[in-house]
């Protein structure tokens, strides 16, 4: 409820604030969709959730394996934590939140809405590499783009930073 009344206090549409709201359970409709019970990454999902359970380090950051995952991975897309790009931005956001929560600890400085609307509005300015790119060094690679021109010397900075500014409106 208070993400629902933050978003509606800074003027959100109502549309906006659903398709926020409905973002993560459309991620999932669309990964249960393409993945059975049976899978590598289901079997991997049910193990992080059962890790993140139990306080544990999820496969990923333990470097452990579930067989056959590897087939199953984005062949196009190198070896990486993030193949998304909102999922590089979130991380980055949550780990600074975590760093230093006198400074950003409050839910403005690491939002999930946020995060979510920047990669929708990056996401016609960015090829699928560009995405990846971007996502998997965050803060060496994109955070440069949100602040001036003088600051960072990214040739993709004019394209990037437009869709960046029109994600703070």
């Amino acid at each position: 409820m208070r993400g629902a009344a933050a978003a509606m206090m800074s003027g959100a549409s109502p549309r906006a604030m659903v398709n926020d709201l409905m973002a993560p359970a459309r991620d999932m409709q669309r990964f249960f969709a393409n993945h059975d019970g049976k899978s590598a990454a289901m079997r991997q999902l049910n193990e992080n959730f059962l890790r993140g359970a139990t306080g544990e380090p999820s496969l990923q950051q333990s470097d452990g394996k579930i067989e056959g995952a590897q087939a199953e991975t984005d062949k196009d897309l190198p070896p990486g934590r993030y193949a998304r790009f909102v999922d590089g931005a979130n991380a980055y956001f949550r780990e600074r939140a975590k760093a230093s929560p006198a400074k950003f600890g409050n839910s403005s400085s690491h939002d999930t809405a946020f995060c979510q609307r920047l990669a929708e509005l990056e996401q016609s300015d960015m090829s699928r590499q560009e995405e990846y790119y971007y996502a998997n060094d965050f803060e060496g690679r994109f955070y440069p783009i949100m602040g001036s021109r003088a600051s960072c010397p990214d040739p993709a900075w004019p394209r990037l930073h437009a869709a960046y500014l029109k994600s703070v409106e």
